[in-house]
């Protein structure tokens, strides 16, 4: 586990200035939620603390390590997508396994270490039974739950999350957050999630990030963002002010 520090993030797609100087800590172990409507920055956030974007100014820090000129591999965060992004030849077992398996990390376990975490990581997601079934047979839940196991496999520092309920129907998008935040009780790794659900930061985030075009409008727990907002805007996307 650890903190992440974001310090002076900028982000520059041609004309766009997608973030405008992000300062936001998320305290380690604690789970915050990214929350705001399309092109807010907050999927471009995400991407630049998992390294898939390059920040154009600014400093971010997981834990003690200043991160933001390493590789993606090299930050040992775990990140699952929307739109789980399994591999459809592979069964769940080769599914999960494949993080370690791959080139970077091929010396690093052998088989037997492979089955253990595998086997783990299947127990803790409560998926077992289907390691032996192709992830195209699966329901959006069950291809849901593969996808975390495959970002936690290696026990990262840092979990990203972006809007991994958003393909679900509304019962199973309730079942996923109770179990998204009981499973990062169980583990306790920081979390980040990005979401533009107001009940879904609610009921997941003890820490909510409010963004609108590229800048943070408040960070709070819940109950503050609805009882104290900072602005007619975080009143009006999270609720009525008091």
């Amino acid at each position: 586990m650890a903190e992440v520090q974001l310090s002076g993030i900028h982000k520059r797609f041609g004309a766009i200035e997608a973030l405008r100087g992000i300062d936001l800590v998320i305290p380690d172990g604690a789970y915050g939620c990214l929350l705001g409507p399309s092109g807010s920055g907050k999927t471009t956030l995400l991407r630049c603390v998992a390294g898939l974007e390059t920040v154009d100014a600014g400093q971010i820090r997981i834990g003690s390590r200043n991160v933001e000129e390493l590789e993606p591999f090299a930050r040992n965060v775990g990140l699952a997508f929307q739109n789980y992004a399994l591999y459809p030849h592979l069964d769940v077992r080769g599914n999960l396994a494949f993080p370690l398996r791959a080139p970077r990390r091929r010396d690093q376990f052998d088989d037997e270490e492979i089955e253990r975490l595998v086997r783990s990581t299947a127990a803790l997601l409560q998926i077992e039974a289907m390691l032996d079934k192709p992830v195209v047979a699966l329901s959006g839940g069950q291809k849901q739950r593969v996808a975390l196991g495959r970002a936690l496999i290696r026990n990262p520092t840092v979990l990203l999350l972006d809007e991994p309920v958003t393909h679900l129907d509304a019962r199973l998008r309730h079942e996923m957050r109770v179990e998204l935040k009981l499973l990062q009780r169980r583990v306790g790794t920081t979390t980040i999630h990005v979401t533009h659900d107001q009940l879904e930061a609610q009921a997941l985030g003890d820490l909510i990030v409010v963004m609108r075009d590229g800048l943070i409008e408040q960070v709070g727990s819940p109950n503050e963002l609805c009882a104290r907002p900072a602005t007619s805007f975080v009143a009006g996307f999270v609720g009525d002010p008091l």
